[in-house]
C-alpha cells in the first residue's frame, strides 16, 4: 500500500520491548514519531537510531502535569501507540487518577 503523507503519532513506553519494535516497524513506513517514556537518554538514543522524523519526549504517565507537558511538546497526531506497562495488583475499582503504583 502506498500512502501519500506520513502520519504523526505518539508512541507511549516506546523504549520497552514492545515499545522500540512498534516504533521501528512506523519509523521504517516513514511516519513521524513522537517517542514517549521515562527515561530521557533512552529516548534520545532510540530517536537518533530511528531518523530524523522521530524525537523524545521525557513523561512519566502516572502525572498529570508530565502527560499535559508532553501534550503541548508533541502537538496534534494521526494515531496514539500506547504500548506502557506497569504491574499493579490493585483491583480496578480501587484506583483512581492519584493512586500510586504498588507494584513492580
Amino acid at each position: 500500500m502506498v500512502r501519500a503523507e506520513r502520519a504523526r503519532v505518539a508512541v507511549l513506553g516506546a523504549t520497552g520491548g514492545v515499545g522500540r519494535v512498534v516504533a521501528a516497524l512506523l519509523a521504517a513506513r516513514g511516519d513521524e514519531l513522537a517517542l514517549l517514556g521515562r527515561d530521557g537518554g533512552a529516548l534520545d538514543a532510540l530517536a537518533r537510531s530511528l531518523g530524523p522524523a522521530c524525537f523524545g519526549v521525557r513523561c512519566d504517565l502516572l502525572d498529570a502535569r508530565s502527560l499535559e507537558g508532553a501534550a503541548a511538546r508533541v502537538g496534534p497526531l494521526d494515531a496514539l501507540v500506547c504500548c506502557a506497562g506497569l504491574a499493579d495488583p490493585s483491583e480496578l475499582s480501587e484506583l483512581s487518577e492519584l493512586s500510586e503504583p504498588r507494584g513492580g
